[in-house]
């Protein structure tokens, strides 16, 4: 039985891993720009990325492994994700 492919529509975007390195670097520098943390724990929360990448576990965000490490609080990861969709905005993405 042949699969069918599904259309374009149906399947989610994947970013390149230089694209997904980018993002991260552009998270870590505006919690740094808005006081949320420091460069050594965007560097921390980067490492542990990496070595869970590395590991074979399943790729975490770098807010969610801030997060968890309270790095960040809520309501200032919710403040970043809604910063990062205006920005999607204004790019017409």
């Amino acid at each position: 039985m042949v699969q069918k492919r599904k259309p374009p529509s149906d399947r989610p975007i994947r970013k390149t891993a230089r694209e997904n390195t980018r993002a991260r670097e552009k998270f870590g520098r505006v919690a740094i720009r808005l006081g949320f943390v420091k460069e050594e724990q965007v560097k921390e929360a980067l490492d542990i990325q990496r070595k869970m990448d590395e590991s074979g576990q399943p790729h975490k965000l770098i807010g969610l492994i801030m997060l968890e490490q309270g790095m960040l609080s809520n309501a200032q990861l919710i403040e970043m994700l809604k910063y990062f969709e205006l920005q999607q905005g204004k790019q017409g993405l």
